[in-house]
């Protein structure tokens, strides 16, 4: 089975659902997660789940050294740019791993190894959008040349000092890692021979981002509800009720079937958010999410809604 390392950098405060999250992790136990933060180690965590202690300002001088820049931005949503750049930065921490990646913490994780299998992380890089490299998961093959893929980002240094997040992440990575449709499938369909010389001479004159562009598995996994793409069936009704239970996540909408995760970030904020499900964010104005104690969590099911988390007996 290839090992799994997925990085998280976070700061500030733990949310509310991070003892959800905690479980989430804990039922997937052949997957690994190493947290970088200041906020305080939870005092029972699971085995699979490490933390690594470090203030913030010790964060940022750590990375200034390592990548050669002056990287001190005013808001921590700016470390979202670093994310390409764990290969190089971690280089200690994911030698030991098959393959190495970051996620979100926003998320509740249902059961990863079913969805990636042995079969699927033969790729080299593995994302759970099809149009762009997600940033709530990517994994990444731990050879030279995904860890090395950053230098492929024009003016990288000066796009990590930006004090702005620029998307280094998603769609930096996406530049390097999904070839563009340069001939459409109709001119593909009507002139086979003409579109495959075009398409290699793109390649050629792009030579070193072809190489990043092989062997790569980008599938929609329909992970975040409320977002601009239909759902896999063809509509824009997106779930809004979810189920997890003993590691297994399903929906409301879809019956039995599985899920690999639960991204809510637009049940928190609208950023993202198709005008279609609203403008404003369902957990804006509640005064508290987590609507039970954890402790008492057991074998009971949790519901994840638009009024936050609750257990089912």
């Amino acid at each position: 089975m290839k090992s799994i390392l997925i990085i998280i950098d976070y700061f500030g405060k733990w949310p509310e659902w991070m003892p959800i999250f905690l479980a989430s992790c804990e039922a997937n136990p052949t997957v690994n997660w190493l947290i970088h933060t200041d906020c305080s180690i939870p005092e029972k965590h699971p085995e699979n789940v490490s933390f690594s202690a470090i203030s913030l300002s010790d964060y940022y001088r750590r990375v200034s050294r390592i990548l050669g820049i002056n990287f001190n931005p005013p808001n921590t949503y700016k470390l979202c740019d670093l994310e390409p750049f764990y290969g190089i930065l971690y280089s200690k921490e994911i030698k030991r791993f098959d393959y190495y990646g970051y996620g979100d913490i926003d998320v509740v994780y249902g059961n990863i190894r079913h969805f990636y299998t042995d079969e699927v992380l033969r790729h080299n890089v593995v994302s759970t959008h099809d149009y762009f490299v997600s940033g709530h998961l990517a994994l990444f093959k731990n050879i030279r040349r995904t860890r090395k893929a950053f230098r492929l980002l024009p003016k990288w240094k000066e796009r990590l000092e930006d004090p702005n997040y620029v998307s280094l992440n998603e769609f930096g990575l996406t530049e390097i890692f999904k070839r563009p449709e340069i001939v459409s499938r109709e001119t593909r369909n009507r002139m086979p021979l003409m579109s495959v010389c075009f398409e290699l001479w793109f390649d050629l004159t792009r030579l070193r981002h072809a190489l990043c562009w092989r062997n790569n598995y980008l599938v929609e996994q329909y992970t975040t509800p409320f977002i601009h793409i239909t759902w896999h069936d063809g509509t824009m009704n997106h779930p809004d009720t979810w189920y997890w239970q003993n590691g297994r996540l399903t929906n409301g909408k879809d019956g039995d079937r599985e899920f690999i995760y639960l991204h809510f970030m637009n049940f928190k904020y609208p950023r993202y958010m198709h005008p279609v499900f609203g403008t404003v964010a369902p957990w804006k104005n509640l005064p508290r999410l987590l609507n039970f104690d954890p402790k008492d969590r057991g074998t009971g099911r949790i519901r994840i809604d638009k009024k936050g988390f609750h257990l089912e007996k």
